[in-house]
């Protein structure tokens, strides 16, 4: 997204005036390029909560968070969370170091427990939902082992430092003239990846979401000009998918019509001709298992990762994102791969490394990318467009 765009979405959030905002880290601190965490610690002028893992280390934590607090005088640090301490002489020790070395609060120590351990599973992701009884245990575990008041009292103070970058809002999002545009949107457990900004754009030039369940729903909400299918694990709710037959035969139909449908990644692979789960593992049931088939190809789950990173695209070819040369922006993250696509689909997006995606059949664009519509906010205007002429 633009540089005076992350400021404003994160200066926007309701909640703010309520509580304090949490920005998670990917992997380290200092990790990656303009998306690493302390890149965006200095970018909105926010302090850092570091959180070390202390197991097997007593004096050498002092070293970590040491330089940690020195490498970037830009960032930060406002205190420090030792996770996973064995034992009262363990913590003696870290707590000891840390007084000589560093001067730096120590906001609690979290001893091991592997009972609040949640197990890694496919893509290392889980949602929220699917583990009440353990984020309760852990609320009651933080407010045993933390001191809230003290990290309450840190959030709340000013960051010193550099100006905070003033807020810009999306430019050219206002509601066009016409009739309101329909856009389906897949949500369920098997459909749950969105960017909320990339909603919020289509709500803001005229676009009426209207959600349904390609799971759990016999078939599309009527009166639709256009569908969104976005990430998420299909292939962890494969055999429901497939099962919903009478779902994927109207999603084939309103595909055969004409009218605009964006699927990316997860929604992707539900439009390829089959889905093939790994065998013997703990969340995927292993076999194959049919879906939509507007794509004449196969997508099939491999034991590793095969794409991640932040991905720039440029049309070949125009497009309901725009016209030829228009450039997107987006994120690559899977673990499946799809089977040659036969030569006669069109390429739509080259990508910096050479590789052409972004495949279309009739007027359904789909592949592997999540397109994120921060800098070009002009892509939702003109997706809205294209469903409003494409249905008529």
């Amino acid at each position: 997204m633009r540089r005076g765009l992350c400021p404003h979405l994160f200066r926007r959030q309701p909640d703010r005036a309520r509580g304090i905002s949490v920005i998670e880290g990917v992997m380290g601190l200092f990790d990656g390029e303009d998306g690493s965490a302390a890149h965006l610690a200095r970018l909105l002028g926010l302090p850092v909560l570091l959180v070390v893992d202390v197991r097997s280390a007593a004096q050498s934590v002092a070293a970590v968070v040491h330089g940690f607090a020195t490498l970037d005088s830009g960032v930060h640090l406002a205190g420090v969370v030792l996770n996973r301490v064995g034992s009262a002489r363990h913590r003696q020790l870290i707590e000891e170091a840390l007084a000589r070395y560093c001067d730096l609060p120590i906001i609690g120590f979290l001893p091991r427990n592997q009972e609040l351990t949640i197990p890694s599973r496919h893509l290392g992701l889980h949602m929220g939902s699917e583990h009440e009884l353990a984020l309760e245990q852990l609320a009651r575990f933080m407010e045993e082992h933390l001191d809230l008041d003290l990290l309450l009292e840190l959030a709340c103070r000013l960051t010193p430092g550099r100006e905070v970058s003033r807020p810009q809002a999306p430019s050219g999002t206002s509601v066009p003239t016409g009739e309101t545009v329909r856009i389906g949107v897949a949500r369920d457990e098997a459909f749950c990846f969105y960017y909320q900004d990339n909603l919020d754009m289509l709500r803001s030039g005229g676009g009426q979401l209207v959600e349904f369940s390609p799971i759990h729903d016999a078939t599309l909400p009527e009166e639709l000009h256009g569908l969104y299918l976005g990430g998420g694990y299909p292939e962890l709710f494969a055999r429901q998918l497939s099962a919903n037959k009478t779902m994927r035969t109207a999603i084939k139909v309103f595909a055969r019509s004409g009218r605009p449908v964006y699927a990316e990644c997860g929604g992707f692979m539900y439009l390829t001709r089959s889905i093939v789960c790994l065998q013997h593992t703990t969340d995927q049931e292993g076999g194959e298992y049919p879906m939509v088939g507007v794509f004449p190809v196969t997508a099939r789950m491999q034991p590793r990762l095969r794409r991640l990173g932040y991905r720039q695209v440029v049309q070949e070819r125009p497009g309901f994102f725009g016209p030829a040369g228009q450039k997107l922006f987006g994120h690559e993250f899977h673990y499946s791969a799809i089977d040659p696509m036969p030569e006669d689909v069109e390429r739509v997006y080259r990508l910096e490394d050479g590789r052409y995606e972004g495949y279309r059949i009739h007027n359904t664009l789909a592949g592997y990318l999540h397109l994120h519509w921060g800098r070009t906010p002009e892509a939702a205007r003109s997706f809205i467009q294209a469903c409003r002429d494409l249905a008529r």
